[in-house]
């Protein structure tokens, strides 16, 4: 089987350097903020189930809770913090 493919259109663009990311910086802060929220809550997570394990349950306590509903996310992103 002969390879027909053909890329120069490709390589015509990156020498062009006519391919370029497009995006709402709102977006990517928002999306990042989620990320790194969700592996705030994956170790939170992790920690009350290895407490729980060991048969330990301190971290079972109302402010525990309350730290998993609203906690500070810092994102920066281009030079600016968010």
């Amino acid at each position: 089987i002969g390879n027909t493919i053909d890329t120069s259109w490709l390589d015509g663009l990156i020498k062009a350097k006519s391919v370029a990311l497009k995006y709402d910086k709102s977006e990517v802060v928002f999306y990042a903020a989620v990320f790194r929220a969700m592996k705030s809550l994956k170790s939170k997570d992790a920690e009350l189930l290895a407490s729980l394990g060991k048969g330990q349950l301190g971290l079972l306590s109302a402010t525990a809770f309350a730290a998993l509903n609203a906690f500070p996310v810092e994102i920066a992103f281009e030079g600016t913090k968010y």
